[in-house]
């Protein structure tokens, strides 16, 4: 469930902690445990992560 719903937030966020801040807020609504909420964090720094590596990657390789 949480999972699905902050895979926006990866998208949306201009920082790590802007990352973390919002996949927070996505997630307490109906996650209020610890577990639930680490794990959407997770998710969304895990799609955060890629989407700067395929950057730099592009940019090092002169695409666009």
């Amino acid at each position: 469930g949480s999972a699905m719903r902050v895979s926006p937030v990866a998208w949306v966020a201009e920082s790590e902690e802007q990352v973390k801040e919002l996949s927070l807020m996505v997630t307490d609504v109906t996650h209020n445990h610890p577990e639930g909420i680490k794990g959407a964090e997770a998710i969304a720094m895990g799609i955060n992560f890629s989407q700067v590596l395929q950057e730099a990657l592009m940019l090092k390789l002169g695409v666009r």
